[in-house]
């Protein structure tokens, strides 16, 4: 059985749970469906009084890297969504998940703005977020990822297309 975690990581509106959706069509159409996504908006829902500070996001990407690790050793191949904007965090979730596979979605900001459907950029923009990534608070890019898509310049078509290869070759599909 096939299993792995495949981790999107960028700011917000990047395309990560676009991306994500369609990995999960693309291995299904090649008989690989033992797939679940796990997104942070999905579980925040479930989480009362969730809050976006630093501490409950750090907790909420180790939540994330747990789950996806109790998938995997299900025999499935988690697909998970998370800004996770400091290179420590994404350091523990490797430690934590055995076959993990990150994928840095580059995209500016400039970008992410335009595409922003649920109005967060301009709320980070006029002060009322104070620890936005991208706007009030940095990114930190890794130097330990495994690909980077620039989500910017591709569609999401080719951008999918980049995913699939590479995933295939991690998993090491036949």
């Amino acid at each position: 059985m096939i299993n792995a975690t495949i981790w999107l990581t960028g700011i917000s509106s990047s395309g990560k749970t676009t991306l994500a959706l369609k990995l999960k069509n693309d291995l299904k159409l090649i008989d690989i469906k033992n797939t679940v996504i796990i997104d942070g908006d999905i579980i925040r829902k479930e989480i009362v009084n969730y809050k976006y500070d630093i501490n409950n996001r750090e907790e909420m990407g180790l939540l994330k890297a747990n789950i996806a690790r109790e998938e995997n050793l299900k025999g499935n191949i988690a697909i998970v969504t998370g800004i996770a904007a400091k290179k420590s965090w994404r350091a523990k979730y490797r430690k934590i998940i055995k076959n993990y596979f990150e994928v840095f979605l580059d995209c500016s900001v400039e970008a992410c703005v335009d595409r922003d459907q649920k109005n967060i950029y301009q709320k980070a923009i006029k002060g009322e977020y104070d620890n936005f990534p991208g706007v009030t608070e940095i990114y930190e890019v890794s130097r330990k990822v495994d690909l980077i898509i620039n989500t910017e310049k591709n569609s999401i078509e080719e951008s999918s297309k980049i995913l699939m290869q590479n995933v295939i070759k991690f998993i090491d599909y036949k």
